[in-house]
């Protein structure tokens, strides 16, 4: 290692290097004026502007994702933690069905990340630094320690409307989101969409009770019929093999108005009618015993059959991920146990540590205080990985509680 030369040393040497050391040519060659570091800077400043403003998403797909921010009020942070705890209260529905239709993209959550990644490399690049600068980087504090540099950009320059793709996608630590705000759409509607489609249910289910239970309605389909015997009887030998009908289908009951005399003035229903009216006139009160005929006629079996099979294809969904939220909780409850056995092991061995310290002859006994440090540990690692078994717990409980409830739908 080498030194300066001491007082003592020759003045020849010490002449020699003053006349080499140019210190004015070293400061004009090697330290920045302050001139240059304010145009450094500015230039600096401009570049990561230009950075933020180059967003990689569309303009309209950004707007769109501002919006909606504003909309629910909430930080990108906050809904994949509401999202991931299926927080109601964090996230009501009208907010989970606006987050559906502007959830990032594959392609988006690339760009973004892509981006970030950039901006991490750009911010690692060491800058140039004056002469004066890397002497005192090199020499430290004081300490003997070298400082580090330690790069800023928390951020990475992201827009807003960027920030949420990353915070969403890249950077969330909830596995399966998107499946996960299926779910909490789900079941958020559901008891209105339950209640909606057992209304329709119960809405058909009456209306064909109240037909097959009306008698006034069976007697009109019975003189109906005798009556469309009667008729193609009159026609003939053509038509003897249909003149003794056992029955018909309900959707020929129109032809009644349709059927005219030659004449073209008198239909078979008008003539059906006249004579109800003469011999059984309470028959033509048929409509009185169902009341509700005409909302089920407003409905379409095939919307309701539809709207069943989503439900269903829904429901997979949620026990598809009620099982994976399940595993994950075993998965965790059993690292808890080991974490539980390695504290007691620790516990154990603090325990002779101490029984050990307490034999020897020492006028200090700092080993009891470091056992207790360690059991002090060992406890608060096993009491956190329990809260966190706890909640995700009750993540699989909030899911079960869909399970039953649809399937008392189905069964119905």
């Amino acid at each position: 290692m080498w030194s300066a030369p001491t007082a003592a040393a020759d003045g020849d040497a010490a002449a020699l290097t003053l006349s080499i050391v140019d210190k004015s040519q070293l400061q004009e060659l090697f330290t920045e004026t302050e001139a240059a570091q304010k145009k450094k800077k500015a230039l600096l400043s401009k570049e990561k502007e230009s950075a933020k403003s180059a967003c990689v998403l569309d303009n309209s797909r950004a707007r769109n994702i501002e919006i909606l921010l504003r909309a629910v009020k909430v930080s990108p942070a906050e809904i994949v933690k509401a999202i991931g705890a299926l927080d109601s209260d964090a996230l009501d529905y009208e907010s989970l069905c606006r987050l559906g239709p502007q959830w990032p993209t594959v392609d988006e959550a690339a760009a973004v990340q892509s981006k970030v990644d950039r901006a991490e490399k750009s911010a690692a690049k060491p800058t140039p630094k004056s002469l004066a600068e890397l002497v005192v980087s090199a020499q430290g504090d004081g300490s003997g320690t070298a400082k580090k540099q330690h790069g800023t950009g928390a951020n990475h320059g992201l827009s807003v409307a960027e920030d949420f793709v990353y915070q969403l996608t890249c950077c969330s630590a909830v596995p399966r989101l998107p499946a996960k705000l299926q779910v909490a759409i789900f079941r958020a509607e559901f008891p209105a969409k339950v209640s909606t489609l057992g209304g329709w249910i119960t809405t058909v289910t009456t209306a064909c009770e109240q037909v097959r239970g009306s008698t006034r309605f069976s007697t009109l389909l019975q003189v109906v019929l005798a009556l469309g015997n009667t008729l193609n009887a009159l026609g003939g030998a053509a038509t003897a093999r249909s003149s003794t009908a056992c029955g018909f289908r309900l959707s020929s009951l129109p032809m009644l108005a349709n059927t005219k005399s030659f004449d073209g003035n008198t239909s078979l229903l008008q003539i059906l009618v006249r004579k109800l009216d003469e011999k059984q006139p309470e028959i033509l009160d048929v409509a009185d015993d169902m009341a509700e005929i005409g909302a089920a006629a407003a409905l379409d079996v095939k919307d309701i059959f539809a709207e069943v099979n989503e439900l269903s294809a829904k429901l997979a969904t949620v026990r598809e991920e009620l099982a994976r939220a399940r595993d994950e909780a075993e998965k965790e409850l059993e690292q808890l146990g080991k974490q539980n056995a390695d504290a007691e092991a620790d516990q154990h061995e603090a325990d002779e540590e101490d029984k050990e310290n307490r034999t020897d002859s020492m006028p200090s006994q700092p080993s009891p205080a470091s056992g207790a440090e360690k059991q002090t540990a060992a406890g608060t690692g096993v009491a956190q990985s329990f809260c966190t078994a706890l909640r995700n717990h009750k993540k699989v409980t909030k899911l079960s509680g869909l399970v039953p409830e649809i399937g008392g739908l189905q069964r119905s």
